[in-house]
């Protein structure tokens, strides 16, 4: 008899563990599913500011397109190259300049290199571009996407974390150091905000 009352006591926590294990589960699941919206639109909050920075050095520089570049390590050829691209991934234009946005994913930064070596090199964090340049390779890119002059910054003290690009369309443009101090301010804002994306 004694030994029927511990097999119906095995019995018994057992059932009850497995109930307590799938009740779990299902809470666990639950929780889960409430606190994903929180977090889709803590992003969405994160992502909408960083748009409203590049809008605010869009309208304070007067610039004709700004874009946000980042870059990834993509793959390797079989010989070990990595094949590192870059995607615009946020942008603001004036109403005469073409964007970006939709077709500058993915491509491979080859061709940039001269520049993000200078900016990668540049003590101030910032270098500048034109369409006249001695580089030739520079002058071309800036030919390609129809620009006249560009102010590239990096986001942090290595290019690979991102890169801002304002771009004169139209025209050579000199910006003064105090509108660059404050084009700095706005971009470690920026900085800020991507790592926060990241964590």
């Amino acid at each position: 008899m004694e030994q029927i009352g511990t097999i119906l006591s095995m019995i018994f926590v057992f059932v009850c563990s497995h109930f307590f294990d799938k009740w779990k589960q299902k809470r666990d699941a639950k929780n889960k599913a409430e606190n994903l919206p929180i977090l889709l639109n803590k992003e969405a909050l994160i992502r909408e500011k960083i748009q409203n920075k590049i809008i605010k050095l869009q309208g304070y520089t007067g610039a004709n397109r700004v874009n946000l570049f980042e870059y990834t390590n993509g793959s390797y050829t079989h010989s070990g190259i990595s094949l590192q691209y870059s995607q615009c991934t946020y942008e603001c234009t004036d109403d005469t300049t073409v964007g970006l946005l939709s077709t500058f994913k993915n491509v491979p930064i080859g061709e940039f290199m001269p520049i993000l070596n200078n900016l990668n090199n540049s003590k101030k964090g910032w270098t500048i571009v034109t369409s006249k340049d001695e580089n030739i390779a520079i002058a071309n890119i800036q030919k390609k996407y129809r620009t006249q002059s560009s102010y590239c910054f990096r986001l942090t003290d290595v290019v690979w974390d991102g890169v801002v690009s304002l771009d004169w369309v139209h025209e050579q443009k000199c910006l003064s150091e105090e509108m660059l101090n404050e084009i700095k301010i706005i971009i470690s804002q920026i900085s800020e905000l991507q790592l926060k994306l990241k964590r």
